[in-house]
């Protein structure tokens, strides 16, 4: 927005990750510059009052492409208020900045870097190191990223932002008015929908072994498509995270021949993800990603799925459920907990739920992972790992 055009272009030469046919758009102060095929857009709406530009999914209203779009960035624009919005997954992403008097918004950060002399941004890179990330800034000082499920609104002139979210995934927890078995048949179906949809013959599956991606893995098997190409990371040096004997186990059960492949040991060299991929790639524990896809991709797979925390979702209730039936006496459901899980682990659930580690001796002065990652830093980042620990105990309420 504002920007000059051979800057414009000099920008758009930056792209690393798009393809398809270039092309520009020009009206009323806002100016593209993108590569564009059939599918994925961008396209162009405008008419006599406003503009704009659909990328990813179809073009249809504004509240549908909230409510019922897949992966798609909008950028609406009427001359005085611009409105930038991602998918409630952020599948599609978006980032921006401000240069001068002009917004600048591109689906990759390689370009925005180009416009002024950027530094790293070292409190985001410390926070996402430590598992706190300040999910808005990119790890570049004055590049930003549009939330997912969220509108970015910028009033000209001024330039004064805000950002607004539209979705809000809490309001749907506990809305299923159907019994426990009638849900998991859902869930099933949605599940197998999902391996089927993304599953090709002969794809990779990278396989920790945990009960997640061996849900991926076997729903793959049983798809009538073939056999997956089964990966698993491993660390035979460190005793503690090797978990080949549940991967192997897994294959073994599936009849399916496993691939190994070593971890990487390395420090995480982050100033090499930021110059590689713009912004930084990798959740630590860094060394598991590159050795697999690069195996991937040496045997000319083109296709990799993977599970990933989808124990909770998967398994049995966890923290906090059997404190807060309790608590909010919900009796009834806690006899039909007790009688699926047994009397004791709703025992045991119920008293790590309300007794505090303080009056257990044998916990009161254990550290959770997150207390060890919180003594690596100081002052008010430390204060956000100890408050954002989800290992703590709480009380239910």
């Amino acid at each position: 927005m504002g920007g000059n055009h051979d800057q414009i272009d000099a920008v758009a030469e930056r792209l690393q990750w798009h393809r398809g046919k270039a092309f520009r758009y020009r009206a009323n102060g806002f100016e593209v510059a993108a590569f564009a095929d059939e599918v994925e857009g961008p396209r162009i709406e405008s008419n006599a009052r406003s503009t704009r530009l659909i990328h990813g999914g179809p073009a249809m209203p504004f509240e549908r492409m909230q409510h019922g779009g897949t992966r798609f960035v909008t950028i609406e624009w009427d001359g005085e208020l611009l409105r930038a919005t991602r998918d409630p997954m952020g599948l599609a992403p978006l980032f921006y900045s401000i240069v001068g008097d002009c917004l600048w918004l591109s689906t990759e950060v390689e370009p925005l870097k180009s416009l002024a002399s950027v530094k790293p941004d070292l409190e985001a890179l410390s926070a996402r190191a430590a598992f706190v990330p300040l999910d808005e800034r990119t790890g570049w000082l004055g590049i930003h990223r549009v939330l997912p499920g969220s509108t970015l609104e910028v009033t000209f002139p001024g330039l004064r932002l805000r950002s607004a979210r539209y979705w809000y995934p809490e309001h749907l927890f506990g809305s299923f008015r159907g019994s426990y078995l009638e849900a998991l048949d859902e869930f099933r179906v949605r599940f197998d929908r999902a391996v089927r949809r993304c599953f090709e013959p002969g794809s990779a599956i990278l396989l920790s072994g945990g009960l997640d991606s061996a849900a991926v893995a076997s729903t793959a098997c049983a798809s009538g498509r073939g056999q997956p190409h089964l990966v698993h990371v491993h660390y035979p040096t460190l005793p503690k995270t090797d978990e080949a004997s549940y991967a192997e186990a897994v294959a073994s059960r599936l009849g399916v021949p496993l691939h190994t492949v070593s971890g990487l040991l390395a420090p995480w060299d982050i100033g090499a993800e930021l110059d590689m991929h713009g912004i930084p790639y990798n959740w630590l524990p860094y060394g598991m990603d590159e050795p697999l896809l690069a195996h991937v991709a040496g045997a000319g797979i083109g296709v990799a799925l993977d599970g990933h925390d989808g124990d909770g979702v998967l398994g049995p209730p966890g923290r906090g459920i059997w404190g807060n039936l309790l608590v909010n006496a919900n009796f009834r459901q806690a006899w039909t907990l007790l009688r699926r899980y047994g009397a004791k682990r709703a025992l045991r659930g119920a008293a790590a739920d309300l007794v505090p580690p303080g009056l257990r001796p044998r916990l009161r002065n254990r550290r959770t992972y997150m207390d060890a990652v919180a003594s690596y830093f100081l002052g008010s980042l430390k204060a956000r790992v100890i408050s954002d620990d989800i290992y703590r105990w709480r009380w239910p309420r």
